[in-house]
């Protein structure tokens, strides 16, 4: 048959819109939750956010300080993805670079993730933080909002 007869992989828009939105009621997310988490990851993300709920009940869902990005997702990609730096995650591994309301709560909040998986000591969150700031400055020109007095 050809692909006039048959749908490709993934032409189905319909269906994977409808997947999408039983996965946010699911999961209980916004839907532009589960679209960004879907770039991402594909469809891995039903099985990604299984995990995360089952790891971190209490907080999975609660977005990083000026994000979409839910805690537990952030988590589980630095326990699975082989993060070993701030920078990886935030440029690499979650496409935060791209986010306009990046700020450093967010780095610190991420850098106390990593902290959290051994990955990085309490002792270096200041230098990480400012370390990535400034390469996002330097290298993407990505101003990264300045945490205020009030957090």
């Amino acid at each position: 048959a050809t692909s006039r007869e048959r749908p490709l992989p993934g032409g189905d828009v319909d269906a994977d819109h409808k997947r999408r939105a039983a996965l946010a009621q699911r999961f209980e997310l916004p839907l532009e939750t589960i679209e960004r988490l879907w770039s991402l990851c594909g469809s891995r993300v039903e099985a990604i956010c299984d995990e995360a709920a089952k790891c971190d009940n209490a907080d999975w869902r609660t977005p990083l300080s000026g994000t979409w990005l839910p805690r537990g997702f952030a988590r589980w990609v630095i326990e699975h993805e082989w993060v070993s730096r701030l920078d990886d995650l935030v440029e690499r591994r979650l496409m935060l670079l791209y986010e306009p309301q990046l700020g450093e709560a967010c780095l610190r909040e991420l850098a106390v993730l990593l902290v959290a998986a051994g990955k990085l000591s309490a002792e270096a969150i200041d230098d990480e933080v400012n370390r990535t700031s400034a390469r996002l400055a330097e290298h993407f020109d990505k101003r990264v909002l300045a945490q205020s007095s009030a957090t």
